[in-house]
Order: structure tokens, then C-alpha cells, then sequence
């Protein structure tokens, strides 16, 4: 997997080895040998695992790109320029979209073997943070790229996410979106283990993973898949929390006005959020109390879809 030139290697028994790809390595061995635990205590069939595993990192690495060419709208190339193969060998990637596509590779692999595509969901929502922990913890390598904004606030330099240059100081934000993933692991893996309805895991893996990365999104500065002042990743990240929220509902037996209801606060809660983004890049206002204003707007569709989720099952 590439991203661009920038990014640093790392030699590896005398071979120059992509950094970033290496960590991404191990975070694909981290996912098969938890979709492999995980398909033995959900029961699914032998092969199982493999499968889901095969399908998912490559439909995986195929939509990451695909969602990088199709949301990087600050890249001067034209659209369907962007989509061209080069697109495959270079560039950039999409975390969302990777998920996106191994999600999708579970789906298509519960087909393929008869199985529950909702249990396979379920497996994959937990096993996937494994990916996405080391997946993070490589973006070290790759240079300005997943920091916060300068810190204004000098104890700030002092927080354990802070890192200390020779100008200005900022907040790694790979390692605060790395120990998110190992958190959400933890959480998931005790909840896949004691639920007994297919699909109750996946969706606390949307509403959890939407709502803390729509708050990473906005620490993040390093203009990735950007357009302006809107990160694109930020509003993936807000349809994900979106679709957990539905999903919940409808399972708790809500109808399509409540579900239009609850889709109309999400529009509102996300307007609110982009006032907030304003504030925090064009006011003098304490940004800790903007950051805190934001994870408590974010967690309110995800208390809600925790309660539905509860009704649900």
C-alpha cells in the first residue's frame, strides 16, 4: 500500500521496506488472528475466517483507494483522471473506505458459504480494529501527517499525546485514533462474546467508530482528503454514526417517520458541529471547551443508539 514519496522506509534484513506497509502487515496479521478466534466463538464455519479475510482485504484495498480518489477534491487532477491506475500505485488512501470494503468482503463471504451475513458483521467489526491499530501507529512515518493544529496553550505541550518540535508543538493524532481502535477493541470483544443477535456488535462498532472519528477528523490538520474547511473523512465518519443510529432504530421496531426524525436531528447535530469547527479555528474561545462541547454532541446519537440497540435485541 503507498501513499506518497515523502513517507519513510525502514530496512528490514537488508531490504528497504515502506514503513506505513509494514505496519499495515501487521495489522493484517492482527485481523486473521482475531477473525480466526472470533469465528470459533461465534461458531462459524471451518474456512470461515480465510475467507472473510482474503475478500476483505482486497475488496479493503481496492475502495480505500477508490474512496481517495473520489473524496481528495483538493488534488489538482480531474476526476475521472484520478481514477485511472496510477490511482492503485500511489497517492493516498481512505481508512473509511477500507473498512467500507472489508465490511463488504464479509457480506460477500457469508454468501458464498451460506452463512449469517449479520454474525460474519459482527466478527469483522472486531476483528477490523486490529488492522486499524497498527494501521495508525504506521502513519508515524509518514511525515506531517496525522497532527492536530499547533498547541496555543502551553501546558498543553505537556499532554501525553504532545509532540514537542523545534517551532511549535502539536497533538499526534495517529496515536490518539491508535489507542481509540485498542479501546473499541476492548469494548467489542467483551460485547461480540456475550451478544447472542447477529448484527448488535457492528452496530456499536458504527456508532462508536463514527462518533470517535468524527472528534479525530476535526483534531486532525494535515488537509487529508480535504476540500477547504470540509474533511472528508470527517463526513464519512458522520454517516457511519448516521447509519449505526438507523440501523439500531429499526431494529428496535421504529417506523419511517421516527427514522426520519432521527435522521433529521443527525442534520441538525451536524450542523451544530460545523459552528463548532468554525469556532474553533476562527474565535478566541477555549478550544478545550469547544472539544469538550463536541464529544458531548457526538455522544448523544451514540447513547441513543446504544439504548435502541438494547430494545433491539
Amino acid at each position: 500500500m503507498y501513499m506518497w514519496e515523502e513517507a519513510e522506509f525502514i530496512s528490514v534484513l537488508g531490504r528497504d521496506v515502506y514503513a506505513y506497509g509494514l505496519f499495515a502487515a501487521f495489522g493484517a496479521v492482527g485481523m486473521l488472528v482475531l477473525l480466526a478466534m472470533l469465528a470459533h466463538v461465534k461458531k462459524l464455519q471451518k474456512g470461515a475466517a480465510s475467507l472473510i479475510f482474503v475478500l476483505a482485504m482486497a475488496l479493503g484495498a481496492v475502495c480505500s483507494k477508490v474512496f481517495f480518489a473520489l473524496f481528495s477534491l483538493n488534488v489538482d487532477v480531474p476526476l475521472f483522471g484520478k481514477m485511472l491506475p496510477q490511482v492503485f500505485t500511489g497517492g493516498g488512501h481512505s481508512m473509511i473506505g477500507a473498512l467500507c470494503g472489508g465490511f463488504l468482503g464479509a457480506g460477500l463471504a457469508a454468501k458464498m458459504i451460506k452463512e449469517k451475513p449479520l454474525r460474519c458483521m459482527d466478527v469483522f467489526a472486531v476483528s477490523a480494529l486490529g488492522f486499524v491499530f497498527f494501521a495508525r501507529l504506521g502513519e508515524m512515518f509518514v511525515e506531517d501527517f496525522g497532527i492536530s493544529r499547533s498547541l496555543i496553550y502551553e501546558f498543553s505541550t505537556r499532554l501525553p499525546f504532545a509532540i514537542n518540535g523545534e517551532y511549535d508543538s502539536c497533538l499526534a493524532t495517529y496515536l490518539m485514533e491508535a489507542a481509540c481502535a485498542l479501546v473499541m477493541l476492548g469494548i467489542l470483544l467483551h460485547d461480540v462474546k456475550k451478544q447472542e443477535k447477529d448484527g448488535s456488535t457492528f452496530i456499536l462498532f458504527l456508532l462508536l467508530f463514527g462518533a470517535s472519528q468524527i472528534v479525530m477528523e476535526s483534531l486532525r490538520y494535515d488537509r487529508h482528503m480535504s476540500y477547504t474547511f470540509i474533511r472528508m473523512q470527517q463526513v464519512l465518519a458522520i454517516l457511519v454514526l448516521t447509519g449505526g443510529l438507523l440501523f439500531a432504530a429499526k431494529r428496535a421496531g421504529k417506523d419511517k417517520k421516527q427514522l426520519l426524525m432521527l435522521f433529521g436531528m443527525m442534520v441538525i447535530i451536524s450542523g451544530i458541529g460545523v459552528a463548532l469547527e468554525f469556532a474553533i479555528d476562527r474565535t478566541e474561545i477555549n478550544r478545550y471547551l469547544l472539544y469538550l462541547a463536541f464529544v458531548v454532541l457526538v455522544s448523544i446519537p451514540v447513547y441513543m443508539g446504544v439504548k435502541l440497540r438494547k430494545k433491539g435485541t
